[in-house]
């Protein structure tokens, strides 16, 4: 099995659009650039309240109704450069348990990058022996599950060259690359679901 299936979302202009006008006028996303005022320190993953969200973007909740989906927690993944420091802007992590399977709707400047998926190069080996959990432990955004480059090799990559969101394995060690010349700031919305939405597998 792949670390990811494509969804069909015929109406995916319309909800994106919903998507983007919901950011602009709830949240600082768009308005705070750390590349004009170095003060400025923006998180790369950025909750907001699934009620809140829903009931502001009718398209997207029939959408979800349409795939037999009830929306738990959302959050905005947001990258405004490749890099943070020396580090990739989102580097080889696992997704904080229990959510296995979420949905990764690309919203704004994704095509120019992708998300890769690994596997560890010694199958004898267990993944969790190499996680390093930083920040806050069991917090929403700063619970971070870490890995090392080092043990693993790329197994899958999916580039987002189509408006298609996907549902996504995120306990499988995944990364963002990114291509020559992205555009910025990129906006990634990842979804979690009550039920894991493995009936769409």
């Amino acid at each position: 099995m792949t670390p990811y299936r494509v969804l069909d979302c015929q109406n995916y202009d319309k909800i994106n659009n919903g998507i983007l006008e919901y950011i602009t006028t709830h949240t600082q996303l768009l308005t705070r650039d750390p590349r004009k005022d170095s003060t400025i320190q923006t998180q790369y993953c950025n909750f907001v309240d699934a009620k809140h969200f829903i009931s502001n973007n009718p398209l997207l909740f029939a959408y979800f109704n349409e795939l037999k989906l009830k929306l738990q927690d959302i959050y905005f993944t947001l990258a405004w450069e490749p890099t943070l420091g020396n580090r990739s802007r989102c580097p080889i992590h696992l997704d904080r348990p229990p959510v296995q399977w979420k949905m990764n709707w690309p919203v704004l400047n994704m095509e120019n990058t992708a998300v890769r998926f690994f596997k560890l190069k010694d199958a004898t080996q267990n993944i969790n022996d190499f996680v390093t959990r930083t920040g806050i432990a069991d917090s929403k955004d700063h619970d971070n599950y870490e890995l090392p480059y080092e043990p693993f090799e790329e197994t899958h990559r999916f580039r987002f060259n189509t408006k298609q969101p996907l549902i996504m394995n995120g306990l499988i060690p995944h990364d963002v690359h990114f291509y020559p010349d992205p555009q910025f700031p990129r906006i990634g919305m990842q979804a979690m679901f009550f039920k894991e939405p493995v009936h769409l597998l």
